[in-house]
């Protein structure tokens, strides 16, 4: 069976480790798409890394593994 990175919340700096899709900008920031774990799809937040913040923006679409393998 599939699994996601990690159990862990996807906006703390010990789960940065997630499924993406990232869109990067001329501006340097980029938009970053997300499936999490346990946050719920609409959720958000700029990145949990200190050097990432202010660069990665976070849209969680997806959560769960019940839908993991499915297109």
């Amino acid at each position: 069976m599939p699994q996601l990175a990690s159990p862990i919340r996807d906006d703390s700096v010990p789960s940065h480790d997630y499924l993406r899709i990232a869109a990067e900008f001329d501006n340097g920031r980029d938009i970053t798409y997300c499936w999490s774990s346990c946050l719920a799809p609409g959720s958000d937040s700029n990145c949990s890394l200190p050097d990432f913040k202010v660069k990665e923006y976070h849209v969680f679409i997806r959560s769960g593994e019940q839908v993991l393998a499915c297109w």
